[in-house]
This record gives C-alpha cells, structure tokens and sequence, in this order.
C-alpha cells in the first residue's frame, strides 16, 4: 500500500534527525555533553568551540547531509506530493528534538537547508541573496537569520512556490524559530554573538 509506506518513512526520518553529530563527535573526542557548553546546544558552533574549526566544519556537513538524505529518501522511496516537505519537517524535528537525548538537541538550520536545497535550490538561492542583503545592514548573522527564516513562506509564497514548498515553509519556519528563541534574545540583547544561525 503506497499511503503505509509513505507512513512508514515518517519514523525512519525522525530517527534519521536524532543523529546528533555534534553530539557525538564531543562524546568521542572530549568526553563531555556539549549541551553543558556555550549555548547548549548540539549545532556545529559549540562543537567548534571545544573541537576546533575541524568540529564546526564536519558537524555543518554532516547536519547537512541529513537533509539531503532525507529528501533522496523520499524521492526514491515515497509516493505522495506530501512525502518530501513531511520528511523534511520531521527530520528538523529529529535534530531538535532528539529521543535518546532527552529532546534536547540542535536548532534544526542545517538539516533544513539540505533539505530545501534538494527539494528547490532556486528558492535557496533566493533566500542566501536575501540573507547577504539583511546581513549588510544588520551585521547580525543571527537576527538576519531569523528575519529571513520569519518571512520565508511569504517570500515563497510571491515567488509563485508550488503548494508542497509552502506547506513545507509553513511548518519548519516556526520549528527553527523556537529553537532559536535564546539566540533572538541575545540578539536582541544587543550582545557579541553574531554567528549561531549556521550552526546547527
């Protein structure tokens, strides 16, 4: 049945995001939780503030590849219009909320641009142009981050994006929102953190 495999998938993604690689890579190399550094989380900046540029660098790849896998596996395996952006969504909320680490995990950034660039690079263009500009301005990767992560769906939306990148848009931008939510603050806050939007 196509609709139980599709289903099926669902569990498959969500385990797929619980692969913390930041987490890990702290385990093996450090012997510590990373989430007891810097901001607490998994995502590849604090990863590179106790392993090096080597740690951000392998953890922003391989947080990537989670949301690239996750898209090839629904292409190749799903059968519904809905398989891609859902697989998406959960694998985010995988590495947010990771099972075995007591749902405490990244912020969800990386997995979703691997995702996205797969399911639409031309709309992931759009939105690094956009990032460069607000940044300009701003000079704030974060709070630029965050404004254009807040306006995706309607930057979608008037490019004329087919529905299931809408729908996608639509549940993934609020997720990477409340993840994020201690780094609005310091932002905000005027403080000297400038760099933890791509970091997870």
């Amino acid at each position: 049945d196509r609709m139980t495999t599709d289903l099926l998938l669902l569990p498959a993604f969500y385990l797929l995001g619980c692969l913390t690689s930041g987490y890990y890579l702290v385990r093996v190399f450090k012997r510590t939780d990373i989430r007891d550094h810097a901001s607490g989380s998994t995502g590849a900046r604090d990863v590179g503030r106790v392993l090096g540029p080597w740690g951000l660098v392998i953890t922003s790849g391989l947080d990537f590849i989670k949301g690239a896998i996750a898209v090839w596996l629904a292409m190749k395996y799903g059968t519904g219009d809905w398989i891609v952006p859902a697989g998406i969504v959960t694998v985010v909320i995988g590495h947010i909320w990771p099972v075995q680490l007591g749902f405490r995990g990244g912020r969800g950034v990386m997995p979703a641009i691997g995702g996205v660039v797969l399911f639409d690079p031309i709309l992931m263009l759009v939105f690094v142009a956009l990032l460069a500009t607000v940044y300009a301005v701003l000079r704030r990767l974060t709070l630029s981050g965050m404004i254009v992560v807040a306006f995706a769906p309607v930057i979608a939306f008037v490019l004329g994006r087919p529905l299931p990148v809408l729908l996608l848009l639509c549940a993934v931008t609020p997720l990477i929102l409340i993840a994020h939510r201690k780094s609005r603050r310091a932002e905000l806050g005027w403080t000297s953190d400038t760099g933890s939007f791509l970091s997870s």
